[in-house]
């Protein structure tokens, strides 16, 4: 094997049935919920708009993220386990940080547990309000 076949990706997985039916969420929604009376508070219904877009043509794992807010309030850190990049069957702990550096101004940084226990950012994106 050369060292360009171990260094290969993996192949990408194909479409299953499931990805396809799960293609049926795409799209633009609205919606309405009626809550019901409450102690003092009438019953009512709300409504709202819901857009859902894939990335691609494969749904993958249900992230679950467990968040903690910095003491200044600036910083969001969102940990979650999901499958790894190496496409190996195991799983990582990844972690969405999201720091406000104004009120106008985001940024948002993804970084993976490596197998050391440090943190390795793969991407990052600025946000600033149009």
């Amino acid at each position: 094997m050369s060292q360009s076949d171990s260094t290969a990706a993996p192949p990408m997985a194909e479409p299953k049935k499931e990805h396809k039916w799960l293609r049926r969420f795409v799209g633009e929604w609205t919606y309405k919920s009626s809550v019901p009376a409450q102690a003092g508070q009438p019953a009512h219904d709300v409504t709202g708009t819901e857009s859902v877009r894939a990335i691609g043509d494969l749904w993958t794992h249900m992230w679950v993220y467990d968040g903690e807010l910095d003491a200044a309030g600036r910083m969001l850190a969102l940990t979650s386990e999901g499958p790894s990049m190496e496409n190996d069957g195991t799983m990582s702990t990844y972690q969405d940080v999201i720091e406000f550096k104004s009120d106008d101004h985001r940024v948002l940084t993804s970084r993976v547990r490596g197998k050391d226990g440090a943190w390795q950012s793969f991407m990052s994106m600025e946000f600033r309000r149009a």
